[in-house]
């Protein structure tokens, strides 16, 4: 089945309307077949779509495999069942996996294991300040 929505004027688009009575929490579902494989929702109530989704929010979720966001023909970011997260790489293995070069602006960096810090901390001339390794968290 195929559906082709052709806009013909300024603000021509597709509504999809929850229920009349109770949280009336809007879904656009993904089927194959008869499986469900992902879902686009409003949370009007919390725990809609989601645990951890509170009054308001768009829920993008999947229900089995991965979820992507792509550009061309490669994925951009993706995130896994376990809760993995990859820019630039199909596979991350931890929590944040960047392949290729990162930036961050705005400030230091710190990382935190649970018992040591790495800090790298700029100057006022954004030149690095320093880097240092500590027990205790700062």
């Amino acid at each position: 089945m195929k559906l082709d929505l052709v806009a013909a004027a300024d603000g021509d688009g597709v509504r999809v309307t929850g229920s009349t009575a109770g949280p009336k929490s809007a879904v656009y579902s993904l089927y194959d077949s008869s499986n469900l494989r992902g879902l686009l929702g409003l949370a009007e109530g919390a725990s809609r779509f989601s645990s951890d989704s509170t009054t308001g929010d768009i829920v993008l979720r999947a229900e089995t495999g991965k979820l992507l966001t792509q550009t061309g023909n490669g994925a951009s970011t993706i995130a896994t069942a376990s809760g993995n997260i990859g820019i630039g790489t199909a596979t991350p293995a931890t929590k944040l996996e960047v392949g290729g070069d990162g930036k961050f602006t705005g400030g230091d960096i710190s990382v935190w294991n649970g018992n040591k810090a790495l800090a790298l901390r700029q100057d006022s001339s954004d030149a690095m300040k320093s880097l240092s390794v500590s027990p205790s968290r700062r």
